[in-house]
């Protein structure tokens, strides 16, 4: 029984009735979307129902996990199955409401000893291809293992060891726990990510819980000794070529992630989180400064016109303001942004979010701007009826105003980059239009882009 909010639950009313121990519902946009859980809450749902069927004789049909927070969520497990060495159990990801790629994926678990100094659970398991015969001793050594060289269970792990569960402390000095990724869990192939260059891509949050889980089981039974989980995915390898894994040097598949457990719908989390680690792989590969762009047109105008590879620039989408946040807790010495007039203009009214369903404020800006720039009351009113930044332009250009509305526009966009970068960074923009032509740049610009291209 499960006591939550003042009232018992069973572990059948936790998986049938969601909301008893979460809050399933959140509201975004209007609508009452359904929350989903993550890749990382499903590896480490299936590999406690692989455990449990391995070294307990039990065939769960849900499995019950703890989430960072504390909170516990109970998973129904898709598919258990006996194989030469272990035992696989499978978790169908549910991401709720939201587009994840994921969602309605399988999230696979295999469980293998590798060593085992006892096992006091049931014996005569059902599962022949378990390479367990019932309870007592077992002799050191998996014959199948791709691991080799193991002592006894208390002996000290090796370098290569101790990486595939990198970061953790042991948890049970009797039980040892080697996390690993197979088909469709990518590998990381450049440095600044979660895991180091060579590991399977599962970040750390969902190793801990994989870890926990396991370790849970596996008391339960008496276990002492060495186990191995690989996570797998099937079809993701496929599935990784539509994310940003590829781009961020997560090669092979999809990574197992996760921070809280449960996916938020409609989160930004995800989003600034890929900044993040874009904006550490760039510092660590090509030094102090960073190149930034909201997009795919940034992107083409720091190819074509500023003739730099793309694929060194950082893309911030939206987020304009936590990008600048992140880079500097990141200690860059510099940033330059480089984005459409449409829609860096925003920030010359403080606007960091330039996502048109927080804010606009192109059209007010437009007008201040070209007010503060010598315009008449009705060529400015005039930048009020614009639909699109280019339409306001060549307003602009006919009453031979351009240049000086550039002046107030790049200034007033400098004013609100610095001080949001605040000292220690520093920070510039390059604003062009359509056709890439270049309309302005704030006072620092050509020296940091200088400092990029060296």
């Amino acid at each position: 029984m499960i006591l939550h909010r003042g009232k018992y639950y069973t572990e059948a009313d936790h998986c049938n009735l969601g909301e008893a121990l979460l809050d399933a519902y959140v509201y975004a946009g209007g609508k009452k979307l359904r929350k989903g859980f993550t890749t990382g809450t499903c590896a480490a749902a299936a590999s406690a129902g692989a455990v449990r069927a391995l070294l307990g004789g039990e065939q769960p049909k849900e499995i019950m996990v703890t989430l960072p927070g504390g909170e516990e969520i109970c998973l129904k497990v898709e598919n258990i199955e006996s194989l030469a060495s272990g035992i696989r159990c499978s978790i169908r990801k549910d991401a709720g409401d939201d587009p994840d790629i994921t969602d309605g994926m399988l999230i696979c678990s295999f469980a293998e000893v590798l060593e085992a100094d006892s096992i006091s659970g049931t014996s005569g398991s059902g599962f022949s291809g378990s390479g367990l015969s019932g309870s007592g001793h077992r002799s050191s050594g998996h014959s199948g293992s791709a691991l080799s060289g193991f002592g006894s269970s208390g002996s000290s792990l090796s370098d290569a060891d101790q990486n595939l569960d990198h970061g953790f402390p042991a948890i049970c000095d009797s039980i040892d726990v080697l996390i690993d990724g197979g088909e469709g869990v990518g590998r990381v192939t450049r440095p600044g990510l979660d895991q180091p260059v060579g590991m399977a891509a599962i970040n750390s949050v969902p190793r801990r819980m994989i870890k926990e889980a396991v370790l849970k089981e596996a008391r339960n039974t008496g276990f002492s000794g060495r186990l191995k989980i690989t996570i797998s995915i099937p079809g993701g390898e496929e599935a990784a070529k539509k994310t940003f894994n590829p781009r961020l040097g997560v090669e092979g598949g999809l990574s197992i992630l996760g921070t809280s457990g449960i996916v938020e719908p409609m989160s930004d989390d995800a989003i600034i989180e890929t900044i993040r680690l874009l904006i550490s792989q760039r510092l660590m590969e090509d030094g102090r400064y960073l190149l930034v762009t909201p997009g795919n047109y940034g992107k083409d105008f720091i190819q074509n016109t500023l003739h730099i590879e793309s694929s060194r620039a950082v893309l911030c989408s939206n987020y304009i303001g936590q990008t600048i946040d992140i880079a500097r807790g990141e200690g860059a010495e510099g940033l330059l942004l480089c984005g459409h007039v449409g829609k860096l203009c925003k920030l010359a009214s403080g606007i960091m979010n330039t996502h048109s369903r927080v804010a606009d404020g192109r059209q007010d800006v437009f007008c201040s701007c070209a007010l503060l720039a010598g315009s008449d009351k009705d060529t400015a009113l005039k930048m009020l009826e614009c639909v699109t930044s280019e339409e306001a332009l060549c307003i602009l250009q006919e009453a031979g105003l351009i240049d000086p509305f550039m002046d107030v526009l790049m200034k007033r966009i400098e004013e609100k980059l610095t001080y949001r970068a605040g000292s220690g960074m520093k920070i510039a923009a390059i604003v062009f239009a359509n056709e890439r032509r270049i309309l302005g740049k704030t006072s620092s610009a050509d020296e940091l882009l200088a400092l990029i291209r060296r």
